[in-house]
Order: C-alpha cells, then structure tokens, then sequence
C-alpha cells in the first residue's frame, strides 16, 4: 500500500476515512508486519511481529531495518502534476507473461506516462480537471 486517498468526487467520504483509520491501525499494521510489510507505523509490537510469518527470516536480525528513523518524502511542489501510470499492469503481461525484453516494457510505460502528460496538460489549458491520474 503507497498511498490511500479520498477523492473529490466520492459519495462516501466517511465511510471511504474510516477504512483508510481501520487499515493504518495497529491491528492491521501488526498483520501486515508478519508477512514482511513495513508500514506507516513504528511501535516495538510491529518491530516485534516483522516477518513472524517467513520462515526463511526467523534465524535474521531484523532489529536491524527499524536501527535509523525513517525519512519523510520531500514534499511536492505546488503546480506538480502526479503521473502514475499502471507499471505493474504493463510488465505482468509483457515480461512474465510474453516474455518481451524490458526495453519493450519500459517502452509501454513511457508511452503511457507521455500519455498521461499529454491528456494532463490539455485538461489544465481547457480549465479542466487535472487530477485524473492522482
């Protein structure tokens, strides 16, 4: 999980909060800490559950991963449009599925990116919605 986001044109706003409140909550962060995941928070019970459910980590020091404190992204400058296209879409079917080569694959999503630009920049000079991609 990147990034949990309510947008403008939801009907249910409250309810679409309290999911995002029940995802970043302990509970689910513990859960998501057995299997490896690190997420928002930071308490000795999450350091404590890191990886309970991969074998392979059990005999590793994890102790490790939580030694320097984490830093926060750079905040995003006002007027920056974020493109975000489907990676994960593109290299699935191409690269493990078809076995294409990369340089395909990152073709596709550079087309997609430059696509998604293109289609955000007209939206900005038309007065429209430039949040599409967000």
């Amino acid at each position: 999980m990147n990034g949990l986001f309510i947008t403008k044109q939801s009907a249910n706003k409250e309810l679409a909060f309290e999911v995002i409140q029940y995802l970043l909550s302990e509970e689910v962060q513990i859960e998501r800490a057995k299997d490896g995941v690190l997420g928002p928070l930071d308490t000795p019970v999450i350091r404590e559950a890191f990886a309970q459910n991969i074998p392979q980590m059990s005999s590793k020091h994890t102790d490790a991963l939580f030694a320097l404190k984490r830093a926060l992204p750079a905040p995003r400058k006002p007027g920056l449009t974020f493109i975000n296209p489907p990676v994960a879409q593109v290299f699935q079917p191409n690269i493990f599925d078809q076995s294409k080569d990369s340089a395909t694959a990152l073709r596709i999503v550079n087309e997609m990116i430059d696509k998604q630009l293109a289609e955000t920049k007209a939206a900005i000079e038309t007065g429209g919605d430039a949040t599409a991609y967000q």
